[in-house]
């Protein structure tokens, strides 16, 4: 079984997938045009150049993309794409380049959970997380011969908005991730702060 990320376009599919090749280090591997298709297409002729099927190897897994049309196309919404980078400075750059020309949801900074931390949608209206994390040492405690790990608790600040509980459990082994993806998509959503207490279970 296999899980793949399906993209879909207004129309500009292959410019960003070649600045996903030429900017992130990304490899275009199949690139199909609707006038490339067996026989008649059911679209404006006009739409023959646009991209029906194409495939990116990026961040160790594959994207999929294509152009839909506009009577179809809605913008990207409640959905990320998470790109953890391995430094500062990369991931300094990496948000120069997809902010811009697009918005940005949460400008980069330092959090609880990593060194930076963004959320913006770029030019093409591709949603992205960008993530360089902080190393999180679990506790652990032996107990009857077997391991059990402490709970964590963490009192940080993040914009206050409609539905943030006063306290949030989390049972993961990937602190980081679950912390980016409850907390992260709620501090986009509003700017006025506040503090609230997590529980994170490492397992």
């Amino acid at each position: 079984m296999q899980l793949h990320t399906y993209l879909n376009y207004g129309g500009n599919c292959e410019q960003a997938f070649r600045f996903y090749e030429q900017h992130l280090g990304g490899k275009i591997t199949m690139m199909m045009r609707h006038g490339e298709q067996p026989g008649p297409s059911q679209l404006d002729p006009a739409w023959n150049g646009k991209i029906l099927h194409a495939r990116i190897s990026l961040g160790e897994t594959e994207l999929l993309g294509a152009d839909i049309p506009p009577d179809r196309f809605q913008p990207m919404r409640s959905a990320y794409l998470s790109l953890t980078l391995g430094s500062i400075d990369e991931a300094e750059r990496i948000y120069a380049l997809l902010s811009d020309g697009g918005e940005i949801f949460m400008p980069m900074a330092e959090t609880f959970f990593a060194h930076r931390f963004a959320m913006l949608r770029d030019k093409f209206g591709t949603s992205w997380m960008l993530l360089h994390p902080k190393p999180q040492a679990a506790q652990v405690q032996k107990c009857a011969g077997s391991e059990r790990t402490r709970p964590t608790y963490q009192k940080l600040s993040v914009p206050r908005c409609l539905g943030v509980p006063s306290r949030v459990e989390v049972r993961s082994p990937d602190l980081q991730s679950d912390a980016c993806r409850i907390l992260g998509w709620r501090a986009a959503l509003g700017h006025a702060s506040h503090h609230i207490t997590t529980r994170v279970w490492r397992t």
